[in-house]
C-alpha cells in the first residue's frame, strides 16, 4: 500500500475533506458502501445535514454505476477512487506568503484526524501482514518545505515505515498543474521514477 504523506497531508487544513460540505456529500455519496457505522456516527456528528444529503444521493451513484457498467470495467472508470489527470495546466504562482504562512514551525497545526486514520492504515496493514510505503510526491520548488512536520511523525512513530520523500525533486514549472499536483506532464516522468523505488519496473 502506497500512502500518499507529507507536510500537506498531515496539515489542520485536511479537515475539510472530513467536514466541509461538498467534498462530504461527494464522498458520502460515493464510499457509504466502504463506512462502519462509527464512521457515519462520527460524520453525522460534525455535519449532520450535509452526512444526509450524501446517503440519500447514495442510491442514485451507486445505480448509476450499475447502468453503467460493462463487463471487464475496472473500478477507477467508475468513479470510484479514480485518479483525474490534469491535462494542460500551467503553473500559477500564489499569493505571495499565502502557502509558507501556514507551514512555518510556529503555526504549522496537525489534522487530528489525519493523524487518527494514519494509525488505523497502519494497523490495518501490520494485521494483514502488508507493507505500508508512505510517499511524498514532488513540490513546486517555491513550497518545498523539506517535509520537516512528515518527517518528524515518521521517526516519532513509523521509523519501519518506507518512506519515500520526493518533495524536493525539481521538475520545471510545465510539469505542474499546482503547486502541489503534477500535471499529466509531470506524473508522466514522475512515474517512471516511482516505479523503479518500488522495484516495480516499467
Amino acid at each position: 500500500v502506497v500512502l500518499s504523506f507529507s507536510d500537506l497531508n498531515l496539515h489542520e487544513d485536511m479537515e475539510d475533506w472530513y467536514f466541509k460540505n461538498q467534498p462530504l456529500q461527494f464522498k458520502v455519496s460515493n464510499f457509504l458502501f466502504l463506512m462502519p457505522a462509527s464512521e457515519i456516527r462520527l460524520l453525522l456528528r460534525n455535519n449532520f445535514k450535509v452526512t444526509i444529503a450524501g446517503i440519500l444521493d447514495y442510491p442514485k451513484f451507486k445505480f448509476d454505476v450499475y447502468k453503467n457498467m460493462k463487463p471487464g470495467d475496472k473500478i477507477n472508470t467508475l468513479g470510484v477512487g479514480r485518479y483525474e489527470p490534469i491535462y494542460g495546466n500551467k503553473w500559477k504562482s500564489p499569493k505571495p506568503g499565502e502557502l509558507e504562512s501556514k507551514m512555518r514551525p510556529d503555526s504549522f497545526r496537525y489534522s487530528k484526524h489525519q493523524l487518527i486514520y494514519l494509525d488505523k492504515i497502519f494497523e490495518m496493514c501490520k494485521r494483514a501482514n502488508v507493507e505500508l510505503v508512505f510517499l511524498s510526491t514532488p513540490l513546486h520548488h517555491s513550497f518545498q518545505t523539506g517535509s520537516r512536520f512528515s518527517d518528524s511523525i515518521h521517526a516519532a512513530k513509523y521509523p519501519m515505515v518506507k518512506y519515500l520523500d520526493y518533495t524536493s525533486m525539481n521538475y520545471p514549472d510545465s510539469c505542474f498543474g499546482d503547486y502541489e499536483h503534477l500535471n499529466y506532464q509531470g506524473s508522466q516522468q514522475f512515474s517512471d521514477t516511482l516505479f523503479r523505488a518500488l522495484g516495480l519496473g516499467r
